[in-house]
């Protein structure tokens, strides 16, 4: 089991790669959703906390909490687009929270 600082390790490295490859620097946007989604998978550890049920590793952890975390990121960036006046890419916001998401499932895979 890889804990959240293993986490955020693995996702700023494949954040990194992505820079290296693409000869690009990511904006804080990406790099914020990329790390983001590599933590949020755990975050039913809190629902197990309040309640006292125990879900962690079911919803959260598959393809099925990968796409509705897709289609939950790209309206939240639609919102802030809106609210604040922003031109953020919200296919490209939301892909890197799913990178995020998807490094978080292969390092519990891994280790």
């Amino acid at each position: 089991m890889t804990y959240a600082f293993g986490h955020l390790v693995i996702s700023w490295i494949l954040g990194k790669f992505i820079e290296f490859k693409k000869k690009i620097r990511l904006d804080k946007w990406c790099w914020f959703f990329l790390l983001f989604g590599a933590l949020f998978p755990d975050g039913d550890y809190i629902i197990d906390w309040i309640f006292g049920v125990h879900i962690h590793r079911s919803f959260s952890h598959s393809l099925l909490g990968l796409i509705l975390g897709f289609i939950i990121c790209f309206i939240f960036i639609k919102l802030i687009n809106l609210k604040l006046k922003k031109n953020l890419n919200p296919i490209l916001i939301s892909g890197f929270f799913c990178l995020g998401i998807l490094t978080h499932l292969f390092a519990d895979m891994l280790f």
